[in-house]
């Protein structure tokens, strides 16, 4: 039960931080705010039962379904990010990171996926490179459109060698495929941020391991 506790005290604190950096940045003036959110907020990441997505393309009206602490603390910054916009008319995206990756410890996942792809369904094998989250990050706070948005952020691709359609088939298929996945593509849809932000992803494991 303490680690429990624990977990819960730590996503306490996260949500307080969330709620004190928009008050401070309302009461400074400032009007436009990115909050880093996860896939993680819809839940099968650290869910204490194995699960994944309910389908693909996931997009950001997958429902959240999280039954951990740590989905609930996205869940509720989220919200928190919400309200401000609804109360004082902040602009705020909230950007669902899948896993960050350096290029310099990418590879190491990409070989555990390759020897277990099972492992990495909860995450439908995602991943996004620092540097295009750095980007994102970049762009959000750029863009005029925003009110309070939630957008995906990950690579264009996934971790895995395996054609994506094929991962879910073998090791997600409980995921309904609603449009089709072709190749390698990530299973995240990320074509609102296309859209709304400019996001295109730039860095790839692929080119870094075939240089």
């Amino acid at each position: 039960m303490r680690g429990v506790a624990q977990d819960f005290l730590t996503t306490s604190d996260v949500e307080s931080a969330t709620f004190a950096v928009l008050q401070a940045a309302y009461l400074s003036g400032v009007r436009k705010a990115v909050i880093a959110s996860s896939i993680s907020a819809l839940g099968p990441s650290f869910s204490p039962q194995p699960t994944t997505p309910l389908y693909a393309p996931v997009d950001e009206d997958h429902p959240l379904l999280g039954a951990d602490p740590y989905a609930l603390s996205k869940e509720v910054d989220e919200r928190t990010a919400a309200m401000f916009h609804r109360r004082y008319g902040i602009s705020v995206a909230a950007l669902r990171f899948s896993w960050v990756a350096r290029p310099d410890e990418v590879g190491e996942a990409v070989a555990r996926v390759r020897q277990n792809p099972a492992g990495s369904s909860r995450t439908l094998w995602s991943y996004v490179d620092i540097r295009d989250a750095a980007a994102a990050t970049r762009l959000a706070l750029e863009a005029d459109a925003v009110a309070f948005e939630v957008f995906n952020v990950t690579a264009a691709d996934t971790l895995s060698e395996i054609p994506t359609e094929e991962l879910l088939r073998e090791f997600a298929s409980l995921v309904e495929v609603r449009q089709p996945v072709t190749g390698n593509a990530s299973a995240y849809s990320i074509a609102k941020a296309r859209r709304m932000l400019g996001y295109e992803p730039a860095h790839t494991w692929r080119v870094a391991r075939e240089a």
